[in-house]
């Protein structure tokens, strides 16, 4: 069916026997950009052309007709549904609900000016950092770790989008922080870097939820506008959720 490629998304329709989930599924997840469309134009340009379809029949009513000029004249009277374009925050917090990675931006690159007037710090400033310098961290989580010989301790894996710094969670932080440590998706770590030849960790002293900060990706391409909402008490929008690997 791919044959030379498709051109339009009328053609994937057209020769493509695949049904409608799917079709809606890749373009969920950003699959047509080389058509010239981003997630949320293909979205609702196949459920558009979705409700074509007539019962259990091959995919779009019109792909079944035996009229050549009628299956064109079908094709070109659907149109692009006129909706806004697709924000960079917005398509990066889709992308990471989707699929769990972006290719397009780290989220904590969108937000870098918001930490940085909260007085949060990135994790690739650990590099610089000296034995024993204390750091009020940020970064997303990716991997939790409680092995059943640790008596205790937690492990944390945060990240920016240029480095990941491994966090150590003493038993007494993990019980007084328990609720932030195994809920938080954006984790901002106040703590002390530990130095040891080449092995550098992050020794957690208080641990908070910042997923609020994720709130500000999706719902609005203006980030700046979203920021005074939220300053003000306002809504922050539907936080971005994040997977981890987890591991106890």
């Amino acid at each position: 069916c791919r044959a030379e490629g498709y051109d339009s998304l009328s053609s994937v329709i057209g020769r493509a026997d695949i049904s409608v989930k799917a079709l809606e599924v890749i373009a969920a997840a950003d699959g047509l950009q080389s058509l010239g469309l981003d997630s949320r134009q293909a979205y609702w340009h196949i459920r558009k052309m979705g409700r074509m379809k007539q019962g259990d029949l091959p995919l779009f009513a019109f792909a079944a007709r035996e009229d050549e000029a009628d299956k064109k004249t079908a094709v070109e009277e659907i149109k692009p549904a006129p909706l806004p374009i697709l924000g960079i925050g917005e398509a990066v917090a889709q992308d990471y609900a989707l699929t769990g990675l972006s290719l397009k931006a780290h989220p904590l690159e969108l937000l870098d000016s918001y930490f940085t007037r909260d007085r949060w710090q990135s994790c690739s400033v650990i590099g610089a950092a000296k034995n024993g310098q204390r750091l009020r961290l940020i970064g997303l989580v990716t991997a939790r770790q409680r092995p059943g010989t640790a008596k205790g301790t937690m492990f944390l894996t945060i990240e920016d989008g240029e480095l990941s710094v491994n966090v150590i969670v003493w038993p007494h932080i993990v019980e007084r922080d328990r609720a932030v440590l195994l809920g938080a998706h954006l984790l901002g770590v106040y703590g002390k870097v530990q130095k040891e030849g080449i092995v550098t960790h992050f020794i957690a002293d208080a641990l908070h939820s910042c997923d609020h900060y994720l709130g500000l990706l999706r719902n609005k391409t203006d980030l700046s506008e979203r920021a005074e909402k939220t300053d003000k008490g306002g809504d922050t929008g539907q936080v971005m959720r994040l997977k981890s690997r987890d591991f106890r």
